[in-house]
């Protein structure tokens, strides 16, 4: 079974998105790396790197491989197309940002009732 840096099972982490908490920031520092104490900060792995195993980052580091030939991150699907014109169409319609995140998520609540599938064939199926 393969294990993260912090030692944890791949398998038994957790699933839920991690909410993200500023840190409290040091005063009368020299540098911008300082202001956080490093330390006492919780550091968590990013959610794109979250589901690569161990064995895959240190094949790629051996083999030299590009992020490109490492792994795919999708990044223009058309989920994100939907939520850029979402966002868009907020910003244009509502000024203040609260205002603007009341109607992005009156947009999307609905679509979460609205069934899921995976694939063509699934989508087939519930269509007969």
């Amino acid at each position: 079974m393969e294990t993260n840096q912090k030692g944890k099972d791949k398998d038994e982490q957790e699933t839920d998105v991690r909410q993200f908490v500023v840190p409290l920031l040091r005063e009368n520092v020299t540098s911008y790396v300082d202001m956080i104490d490093w330390e006492a900060t919780p550091i968590t792995e990013s959610p794109l790197t979250r589901k690569i195993l161990d064995r895959e980052i240190t094949n790629n580091i051996k083999t030299r491989a590009t992020l490109e030939e490492a792994r795919h991150f999708p990044c223009n699907t058309q989920g994100v197309e939907r939520l850029i014109r979402l966002v868009s169409d907020a910003s244009a319609k509502m000024f203040r940002p609260e205002i603007r995140d009341g109607f992005i998520r009156a947009r999307i609540e609905p679509r979460k009732e609205l069934p899921k599938y995976n694939t063509k064939a699934e989508y087939a199926a519930s269509r007969k």
